[in-house]
């Protein structure tokens, strides 16, 4: 019994490792392309009107 407890616990984890290395790798996919299309549009804005 104590080694289905083991084996359930050693799967959760690595699953919930898995789902946080999912959520960061999603949120660089999604923040690191709008921060240099911002990046870029603010350049041009104070390149051009300021």
């Amino acid at each position: 019994m104590d080694q289905v407890g083991n084996r359930l616990s050693g799967e959760i984890d690595r699953t919930r490792k898995k789902m946080s290395w999912y959520e960061v790798k999603n949120y660089l996919y999604a923040v690191v392309p709008t921060g240099i299309i911002l990046g870029a549009v603010f350049w041009l804005l104070t390149y051009f009107f300021a």
